[in-house]
């Protein structure tokens, strides 16, 4: 446990994030004291194809403060997920 947090704060997604070539969906909160969202809006440019979704009035712990705007039903990770889905059956489809 202790490994995984120290690996946890000692690395962040910058150091290979140039490298992610899939199409990639940032949430981060707007109020966040840990990462501020200046720091997520860079992140999302060093993203080849990146969307960055700003949850308004929060905190770091969205999941806990805003539990609603982290389910797969919210409209950017529905369109995310189906993204993903169609293109999985794609792939699939290609190596029949």
């Amino acid at each position: 446990m202790r490994e995984a947090f120290v690996t946890s704060v000692s690395h962040d997604v910058r150091e290979s994030a140039a490298r992610i070539a899939q199409p990639t969906l940032l949430i981060a909160a707007q109020r966040d004291d840990i990462t501020p969202i200046e720091k997520e809006r860079e992140l999302a440019e060093i993203f080849p194809d990146a969307e960055l979704v700003e949850i308004p009035e929060v905190g770091h712990l969205i999941h806990y403060e805003t539990p609603q705007a982290g389910r797969r039903g919210d409209p950017p990770i529905r369109r995310v997920a189906d993204q993903a889905v169609s293109r999985a059956i794609s792939i699939r489809g290609r190596t029949r």
